[in-house]
C-alpha cells in the first residue's frame, strides 16, 4: 500500500525552502514532511498562472489556452 500527499502552494520560491538547500529555517514543517518523502527536483508548470495549472496538474490534460 502507498500513501499518496500532493502539496501545493502558491507563490512559494523553492530557494527558500530548507529542504531544498535554502540555509535560514523557513519551511520546518515542509522540511520534517520532506525528510521522510521523495522530493521533486526537475518539474514544470503548464501554465505560468495557477488557474489555469492546476486542472492540468491534477487531470494530467494540457490546460486552456487564453
Amino acid at each position: 500500500m502507498m500513501n499518496l500527499a500532493l502539496i501545493t502552494v502558491d507563490s512559494l520560491r523553492a530557494d527558500h525552502i530548507g529542504c531544498y538547500g535554502y540555509g535560514r529555517e523557513t519551511t520546518p514543517n515542509l522540511d520534517e514532511i520532506a525528510t521522510q518523502s521523495h522530493i521533486f527536483t526537475d518539474t514544470v508548470a503548464h501554465a505560468c498562472a495557477t488557474r489555469p495549472s492546476f486542472p492540468s496538474l491534477l487531470t494530467s490534460t494540457h490546460g486552456l489556452l487564453y
